[in-house]
């Protein structure tokens, strides 16, 4: 069922937050993406007959969109804002190293179970959040929650399911 997930938030140091801290900000993720992959083809043209296209390699969507039920401090918002400061300077506007602000962000499916246990999950690896989208604020909107838009970019993804496999 696609409503039964679980995110799973490893950021860099740079940006670290303690333990219930990440999971209450993962449990206020309201919806995510599995991401996608593609494998590049060329023609084959080493054979007579019909053209046949093979694989040369593989690419793979370079980010998701995640968002947020914002608590009333909005700290999931000063979260991934800390964790896009551990890119750069805000005083030199110097670009820091890229180990020093990417992260891991796991995606698990749950099964239906009362258990929920984890069924198939995704790790996206050197991720950070490239951009947090804006906040319209308006007196009309009353009985509305804040809603906190990530796009989270990564170099790759991999899957969890140990069963895949076997």
């Amino acid at each position: 069922s696609p409503n039964k997930y679980e995110v799973v938030i490893t950021p860099p140091l740079a940006a670290a937050a303690s333990k219930d801290e990440l999971q209450d900000i993962s449990m206020r993720c309201e919806s995510i993406v599995l991401p996608g992959r593609n494998l590049n083809t060329s023609p084959d043209a080493n054979i007579y007959g019909p053209l046949r296209t093979v694989v040369d390699g593989a690419a793979f969507d370079d980010s998701i969109e995640m968002i947020f039920n914002s608590s009333p401090d909005l700290r999931e918002r000063v979260f991934f804002e800390k964790w896009q400061r551990a890119a750069f300077d805000e005083e030199t506007w110097n670009v820091r190293f890229y180990d020093d602000y990417t992260g891991i962000v796991e995606i698990y499916v749950l099964d239906k179970s009362s258990d929920e246990n984890r069924t198939y999950g995704i790790a996206l690896y050197e991720c950070y959040p490239k951009t947090i989208a804006a906040i319209n604020l308006a007196y009309a909107t009353n009985n509305e929650s804040i809603k906190i838009n990530v796009s989270m970019n990564f170099r790759l993804w991999k899957s969890l399911d140990l069963n895949l496999y076997t």
